[in-house]
């Protein structure tokens, strides 16, 4: 199942997010993507040597920001003895960090929480330079996104959630 999401995540960025492909590493990109639900805003960056490893935000309800995180594949994650595994994570940037819980999609391998959008998490990823994410639980390598342009970005996802 994750490789035909992560399929559906290539076309996505070549199709939707041309600059976020080609571009992935330098700065977050906002703008409109398809998704399951429909045609959605949704705040973008990638790691720029693997590009199936990604970080988005889009809506995520009322008061609430979707973080979707596709981490790196790692051989036996999650555990296969818990298919609605839920991970402990830190997000951390420039010594502030913040701890989210993040759920597993066996669709896409994706790991999801819909925080607070006044949350530390959201402040977080808005303010700092780098963003690394780490998993508490030591199951998958830590990872560094750049944080250039998130804030205009995930203030543009806000905006169209929530005017």
């Amino acid at each position: 199942m994750r490789i035909i999401g992560l399929a559906a995540f290539a076309i996505a960025a070549l199709g939707c997010h041309g600059a976020f492909a080609a571009d992935c590493s330098k700065a977050w990109h906002a703008g409109l993507a398809e998704e399951e639900e429909g045609t959605v805003m949704e705040a973008t960056i990638c790691d720029p040597k693997n590009q199936q490893i990604a970080f988005f935000v889009a809506c995520g309800g009322e008061g609430k920001v979707a973080v979707r995180y596709l981490p790196p594949e790692v051989k036996d994650y999650p555990p296969s003895d818990k298919p609605e595994y839920v991970g402990n994570f830190i997000f951390s940037s420039k010594g502030m960090s913040a701890p989210i819980d993040l759920s597993y999609e066996a669709m896409d391998g994706a790991m999801t929480a819909n925080p607070q959008r006044k949350s530390d998490v959201v402040k977080l990823l808005m303010t700092g330079d780098k963003l690394t994410i780490t998993d508490k639980n030591n199951l998958l390598p830590p990872v560094t996104f750049s944080l250039k342009g998130s804030g205009p970005a995930i203030q543009k996802v806000m905006d169209a959630c929530y005017s």
